[in-house]
């Protein structure tokens, strides 16, 4: 969205329009008998959508407008105006308004009446937008004569251009007890800054360590970098305005959240600095470099909050993958109708129906039992057999049959 910034120049050379001048060959009554029964009109000046911070003129060419960054000339006239679009239709030049008032104190059509008793004009009205703003859209119109010409251009001020327009007026020419149409005036646009953030600060701890034995005590001091002040994000204006007005009350709220350290170790310091409002926190690491090479240990907030996350995770996942094993346990154990009905609701929440299938079927095939241990054997299979004749002996798993030469076991 963009707004009108109005400023004051000193403008060089104005050049006003000569009415009385008769050396044009068209007089009074030639003019008037070429616009009777017209209705004539002031050319409007329209402020592209899409935040371009330029006006669109109305040219020769209807299909190729002129653009401008600013517009200078001298304000002969404004006045207030509302209009309000039933719900359901937006703003367009081409789309008359149900109700209209070009006073802004008396409207004319559907609901019309007085402005200050209207509910549409009232803030909350809006359904079309945030829900806080008014349904009925205010306006300032503005009659500005440019130098060299005849009749002033009509440039309409939005809601959120109204206040500063009446700051400017007040500045330059109210408290001056000066005209508004007294002097030339330079009117420009720029973005306004809808954007929301936060308020961040350095929290920075120091205190005694003390040494052992022979060693003395040391002073440490680790900064916390990019913490965040409010829990969710709020209005860029808001958070300047605390930073600029509040840092008493976050420096007591601080010290609050660290009540028992700063109770039992007397040695502890508490400090915020860098208090700032930003949309995203920044990190300088220059500044970070040059902290550790000054001995202070950096953490940042949102490193730490990433790890806090990154833990929680996981130890989410192993309580999971522990309520896993005991259901799929139980299917083994008890069979598929002999569970209860809290762990078939269990199983059917944490196995897939594939898992549940290869548990039961693999509950279903017998087991086989383990090959047993074989013990060496120092005798041989056939003990009456002569030594000296052929024998067998039997070595764990293993049988050696020789001739003639004495067992070994023997």
């Amino acid at each position: 969205m963009s707004t009108q910034s109005t400023t004051m120049m000193e403008h060089p050379l104005f050049i006003l329009p000569d009415v009385a001048a008769t050396d044009t060959g068209f007089t009074q009554e030639e003019l008037a008998e070429d616009i009777d029964g017209l209705q004539l009109g002031f050319q409007r000046v329209k402020i592209p959508s899409g935040g371009q911070v330029q006006f669109e003129l109305p040219g020769e060419d209807p299909d190729n407008p002129d653009y401008s960054k600013t517009l200078e000339g001298v304000i002969v006239y404004s006045h207030n105006a509302n209009s309000y679009w039933p719900a359901g239709e937006d703003y367009d030049d081409n789309t008359p308004p149900s109700c209209q008032s070009t006073d802004g104190k008396v409207g004319y059509g559907a609901p019309g009446g007085l402005c200050t008793d209207c509910p549409y004009n009232r803030y909350g009205s809006d359904t079309k937008g945030t829900g806080r703003g008014k349904a009925c859209k205010n306006q300032r119109i503005i009659y500005l004569l440019r130098s060299g010409e005849a009749m002033p251009i009509q440039l309409s001020l939005s809601p959120t251009s109204i206040t500063p327009y009446a700051q400017f007026v007040n500045t330059a020419f109210a408290s001056r007890r000066r005209g508004v149409c007294g002097s030339v005036v330079q009117i420009g646009l720029k973005k306004k800054n809808n954007g929301k953030g936060n308020v961040f600060y350095d929290l920075r701890r120091s205190w005694t360590v003390k040494g052992e034995g022979l060693f003395p005590d040391q002073r440490k001091t680790i900064v916390e970098k990019g913490r965040k002040l409010l829990g969710s994000t709020v209005s860029l204006t808001l958070c300047e305005a605390i930073v600029k007005y509040g840092r008493g009350r976050i420096e007591d709220r601080v010290r609050s959240e660290f009540h028992r350290d700063l109770f039992f170790d007397k040695s502890l310091e508490i400090e915020v600095i860098n208090l700032r409002a930003a949309r995203v926190d920044k990190r300088d690491i220059l500044q970070d470099l040059q902290d550790v090479a000054n001995g202070i240990e950096v953490i940042h907030a949102a490193d730490s909050l990433k790890a806090a996350k990154a833990q929680k995770r996981a130890r989410r996942e192993a309580a999971k993958a522990r309520k896993i094993r005991k259901a799929e346990a139980m299917v083994l154990s008890h069979g598929w109708d002999g569970l209860e009905d809290m762990w078939k609701r269990r199983a059917e929440k944490l196995l897939d129906g594939d898992r549940i299938d290869e548990l039961l079927q693999q509950r279903q095939t017998p087991k086989t039992a383990p090959p047993k241990e074989t013990q060496l054997s120092l005798f041989l299979d056939e003990p009456d057999q002569p030594l000296d004749a052929t024998y067998q002996c039997t070595l764990g798993n293993t049988t050696v049959r020789k001739e003639h030469e004495p067992c070994p076991a023997w």
